[in-house]
């Protein structure tokens, strides 16, 4: 199993709907308060003060999530012989 075995061209379009889960998810007018209560956050959200950081990290750990997740299914369907449809959902299933 190599890395050019890997959808190239969908792997930005990965980053981007992670980026998109991610801006949904801790946005202070969705989920972000709830959740920042639940896990028993203070008043100020930590990492504020350097936020270029913290967005250039997000993303580089969005890429290497969506590389992982291409040869994952790639080494996934050659060990099941081929992508189908059931592949697919056991794969899915097993994440």
């Amino acid at each position: 199993m190599n890395l050019f075995s890997i959808n190239w061209w969908i792997v930005p379009i990965g980053v981007i709907f992670s980026m998109i889960n991610g801006s949904l998810w801790y946005n202070p007018k969705t989920f972000f308060p709830y959740w920042w209560k639940v896990v028993g956050g203070g008043k100020e959200a930590p990492g504020m003060e350097n936020m270029g950081a913290v967005w250039g990290a997000t993303i580089l750990a969005s890429l290497v999530k969506t590389i992982f997740m291409g040869v994952a299914v790639n080494v996934f369907a050659q060990a099941l012989g081929g992508f189908t449809l059931m592949n697919g959902l056991l794969f899915g299933l097993l994440l």
